[in-house]
């Protein structure tokens, strides 16, 4: 598909459903594993985008549209929170925020939409990484965490304390 098929695929998306999800394949030179991330939050949910690391892109697709539904019934994500209301399996996942140069870097599909779409004078957007859990319902920065999904699911920021609140 060439960029300008993208671009208008992401236009519609956003227009129809609210939001486009775009996937990256892993990086086979640094070994930067494959994420997805949405497009479109900022302008219709009035919300961060989210980004998601280390899932296959079916996964990550049906997960950030559940983001997104979710979003649109409950309102905003609090950073940090545990959610265990978008996993079938009823474990928890965190939302923390993504430093804006390493969502830029990794989201450029996202950086074309606020630079091309509007009157904008300030093309910046706020995004969040979504983290999910282990086998076991653990989060990385959890003592216990299996730290075999450290390389699948990079975390863009350092965290060091858990999540403060569980929602539902």
């Amino acid at each position: 598909m060439d960029l300008e098929k993208i671009r208008s695929a992401i236009l519609s998306n956003v227009e129809q459903h609210g939001w486009h999800i775009a996937g990256v394949n892993e990086d086979s030179r640094n070994g930067f594993p494959q994420y997805a991330y949405t497009v479109g939050f900022g302008d219709t949910l009035n919300h961060p985008e989210v980004i998601v690391i280390g899932l296959s892109h079916e996964s990550a697709g049906m997960l950030l549209n559940a983001v997104g539904e979710r979003i649109r019934q409950h309102g905003p994500l609090q950073t940090e929170a545990r959610y265990t209301d978008l996993l079938s399996n009823g474990l928890g996942l965190s939302f923390v925020e993504a430093p804006e140069a390493k969502a830029r870097d990794l989201m450029r599909f996202a950086n074309w939409y606020y630079e091309a779409v509007g009157d904008r004078t300030d093309t910046r957007y706020d995004a969040l990484q979504l983290v999910w859990p282990d086998a076991d319902g653990l989060l990385p920065w959890e003592p216990g965490f299996d730290t075999r999904f450290n390389d699948l699911q990079p975390l863009l920021r350092d965290v060091q304390q858990p999540p403060t609140s569980s929602l539902h």
